[in-house]
């Protein structure tokens, strides 16, 4: 029986177009891969995996995109985790309730 590939090994075969042990999963690793706050809410709610799901944090206000718990990382066993920058040291994001919308005002 051959041995599982590391999360990083699944990821490089990927990349030069050969076949891993089983396709590399990425939840998260960016904004294109992330998922929904209410979608990530409802999903870690199904799994209880001792996530609380009004805990959430906000990875992109815009999109109501959730910052992906280690736990459920580990649970889905994904290859891939986001990097995100810290904001500027002297700035702190202004959400506006406008009435019928929000606005807020971001570090440029």
């Amino acid at each position: 029986m051959a041995r599982s590939l590391t999360q990083r090994e699944r990821v490089w075969e990927t990349i030069n177009h050969r076949e891993p042990d089983h396709v590399p999963i990425d939840l998260g690793g960016t904004e294109q891969s992330s998922i929904c706050s209410e979608a990530y809410r409802d999903l870690v709610r199904y799994l209880g995996l001792g996530i609380d799901p009004d805990e959430i944090v906000i990875s992109n206000l815009v999109q109501q995109l959730a910052v992906i718990d280690p736990k459920l990382l580990d649970w889905t066993d994904a290859c891939a985790v986001p990097l995100l920058p810290n904001p500027p040291s002297n700035w702190s994001l202004a959400v506006s309730d406008e009435g019928r919308y929000w606005t807020f005002v971001d570090e440029w």
